[in-house]
């Protein structure tokens, strides 16, 4: 567990494992501890770093306007600072925005990417505006109880593990700064990297979970990045790495070797 300074930011992250680097990246709201099932079994390949993105966790919570293009900055600023040439970055939702924002804007620093349950475009996503509409007139816990119920499967949520992780993120919530929430919202409803894609030329696995809204944006993702492969994940929700670890770990570690 430690800091790094990037881009005149703290950033926090955990480190397992020692060889090729691995970045993981998480959705919004949450942090690292999505990657709970996946940290460990990649450490026993890799040199794995599990980041808490801008506005989240236990990095900085910047209170002025940023744009979503910054996640891929703050991304390449990461790697610089910690003297990481090129890593494989593994990303969820925000998580592989920032990473398709990399492969396009510093391919040189990408070896391979994961794309969880990710789109290229958020600009005509009702759940963006119904998101910021809710977080500016709810109590905040409520609100992040909320969003956060929207990346699990239903199944999920109706299981005992599944209620425990859910009430587990919420626990962290209080992390969170509501002014810092509202600026990546709104950034959020201005983001569209559709017709680029097929300038991503690092080896691409695309993973959905057949049980979120992400899935169709997921494929066509997968569909213009030149080579890209697709696997859907029937019952999981957003969060794979959480519901079905053992099937996404296996996906992950075959394509990386």
């Amino acid at each position: 567990m430690a800091y790094c300074t990037a881009r005149g930011m703290r950033f926090y992250y955990v480190e397992a494992g020692e060889g090729p680097p691995v970045v993981l990246l998480h959705p919004a709201p949450l942090d690292h501890h999505i990657w709970l099932y996946t940290l460990l079994p990649l450490s026993e390949h890799f040199r794995v770093l599990a980041v808490d993105q801008q506005a989240f966790g236990r990095s900085a919570k910047p209170e002025q306007p940023f744009t979503i293009p910054d996640y891929g900055e703050d991304l390449r600023a990461i790697l610089e600072a910690l003297k990481i040439p090129a890593a494989h970055i593994l990303g969820i939702s925000l998580g592989g925005i920032a990473a398709q924002l990399l492969a396009l804007r510093d391919p040189s620093r990408v070896r391979k990417i994961v794309l969880i349950a990710t789109t290229a475009h958020t600009t005509t996503l009702k759940f963006v505006q119904e998101r910021l509409a809710r977080l500016r007139s709810e109590e905040f816990g409520t609100w992040y109880r909320f969003v956060a119920g929207t990346l699990f499967s239903p199944a999920f949520q109706a299981t005992e593990l599944g209620r425990y992780l859910v009430d587990d993120f919420v626990r962290r919530s209080p992390q969170l700064n509501r002014t810092s929430m509202i600026r990546f919202y709104e950034a959020l409803q201005r983001f569209d990297i559709t017709d680029e894609l097929s300038g991503i030329a690092a080896p691409t696995l695309v993973v959905a979970g057949g049980q979120d809204v992400t899935l169709e944006p997921s494929r066509r993702i997968a569909e213009a990045i030149p080579g890209a492969r697709f696997a859907t994940i029937e019952r999981s929700g957003r969060s794979v790495p959480l519901e079905a670890p053992e099937e996404f770990n296996r996906l992950v570690l075959e394509f990386l070797s």
